[in-house]
């Protein structure tokens, strides 16, 4: 599992895998596109404010992964 990606900061890219990198960087070009705007008012507010928080658990048919989940929520909870 990551560490807990805040919204509104600079991630070290080098503590990110490609794949992790490149969603990253398409969700934020998708969120920041002023041409193809996001449909969703809410999420896109919430991503300007820098409100929404990010990290990448394992395999979803992985067993460990619902326990990586569970710890992410845990973390987001433990941090507002």
């Amino acid at each position: 599992m990551t560490n807990l990606i805040r919204g509104s900061e600079d991630v070290c890219q080098e503590c990110l895998l490609p794949w992790q990198r490149d969603a990253l960087n398409a969700f934020r070009n998708k969120m920041k596109d002023k041409e193809h705007l996001f449909p969703c008012i809410p999420a896109t507010q919430s991503f300007s404010l820098g409100h929404l928080r990010y990290g990448f658990v394992g395999q979803p048919q992985k067993d460990q992964t619902s326990l990586e989940l569970g710890q992410f929520t845990k973390r987001v909870h433990d941090k507002l």
